[in-house]
C-alpha cells in the first residue's frame, strides 16, 4: 500500500488524495469500499481537469507501454499512461489487480489485515546479525531472541500487576469500611493477577 500510494500521489500530486486512496486500500466492507472508489473517481477528475488547464512548462513526451513478457498475453499493457492523459482513479488502476492494493479483495485472509510489509522488514532487522551462521544456529537465536524478549515484557508485567492488585486492594478496603454498616460488601477481583499468571505460565512454556 504505501509503494502504491507513493505511485499515486507522483500522478495526482495531492496528499489528501493519496490519503483517501490509502483509506480505500484499507476498506473491508464493500458498500464503504464503492462509496470510496466513486468519491475518488469525482475528486481525481476534476482535480486532472485543473491540471490539464495549466501551462505545460516542458514538453512532456508520452510514455511507451513495455513489451509483453515471454508467454505474455499480447494485449496486456505493463505502461501507465502519462500524468496529463489520465481522466480518473479508475483509469489509473485499471491495470493493477485488485487483490495486490486492497484488503477488501483478500478473501482467504493471507494478509491478516496487513497491508504493508513493514512487519517483514523489521523482523528482517532482528535477524540480520545471525544471516550468516548456519541453519542450527540461526533457529536458536531466534529462539533465544523471543525467550529474552518474553522474559523482559514478563517483568515489566509482574510490576504493573503488582501495584494494580495493591490499589485493587486498597480500593476494596476502603469500600467494605465505607458499606460496613449497611452489610453491603463490595469487591474488585484484581483482574491484573490473570494476567500476570497467564504471563508466568506461557514464559515457563518457553
Amino acid at each position: 500500500m504505501r509503494h502504491m500510494g507513493a505511485n499515486f500521489y507522483s500522478q495526482f500530486r495531492s496528499k489528501r488524495l493519496e490519503d483517501l486512496f490509502k483509506k480505500l486500500c484499507k476498506q473491508n466492507q464493500r458498500c464503504k469500499f464503492d462509496e470510496l472508489w466513486a468519491l475518488l473517481d469525482k475528486l481525481t477528475t476534476s482535480h486532472m481537469e485543473d491540471v490539464r488547464k495549466k501551462p505545460v512548462v516542458a514538453r512532456e513526451e508520452e510514455p511507451r507501454g513495455l513489451e509483453p513478457l515471454e508467454g505474455e498475453p499480447a494485449r496486456i499493457t505493463r505502461g501507465r499512461k502519462g500524468e496529463r492523459s489520465v481522466k480518473c482513479f479508475s483509469e489509473w488502476i485499471k491495470n493493477e489487480p485488485l487483490e495486490k492494493w486492497a484488503l477488501i479483495a483478500d478473501t482467504d485472509g493471507s494478509r491478516h489485515g496487513m497491508m504493508t510489509t513493514n512487519l517483514a522488514e523489521v523482523y528482517n532487522w532482528v535477524v540480520k546479525a545471525c544471516r550468516s551462521l548456519p541453519l542450527v544456529a540461526i533457529v536458536e537465536c531466534i529462539l533465544r531472541g523471543t525467550m529474552a524478549y518474553l522474559r523482559e515484557c514478563f517483568q515489566e508485567a509482574s510490576i504493573t500487576c503488582v501495584k494494580s492488585s495493591n490499589g485493587v486492594l486498597q480500593q476494596n478496603d476502603r469500600d467494605i469500611t465505607k458499606n460496613k454498616c449497611q452489610g453491603d460488601y463490595v469487591f474488585r477481583a484484581p483482574t491484573c493477577i490473570t494476567l500476570k499468571t497467564m504471563c508466568f505460565t506461557f514464559a515457563s512454556d518457553m
